[in-house]
């Protein structure tokens, strides 16, 4: 069953990441400080669909000696 609750204040939406992804040329790239693995999944999945969705390319790899940091590359 589910529980009514009255006066439940709604919670604040999450911000949206925004990342320069149409902005980078053929052989640029820029950095993100992942927060955690899901965060880092989202780079991921963003580069993806936008590989497979545009004439551009992009390629993420995480950098070494690094905690939890990943470049995002255009590659065509």
């Amino acid at each position: 069953m589910y529980k009514i609750v009255d006066n439940l204040p709604i919670p604040e939406a999450r911000k949206r990441r925004s990342y320069p992804f149409r902005s980078l040329k053929v052989g640029q790239c820029f950095l993100v400080d992942c927060e955690d693995k899901n965060h880092e999944r989202s780079v991921r999945s963003t580069a993806h669909r936008l590989s497979n969705t545009t004439d551009s390319r992009y390629t993420v790899r995480r950098i070494p000696d690094t905690e939890a940091q990943v470049g995002v590359w255009r590659t065509e």
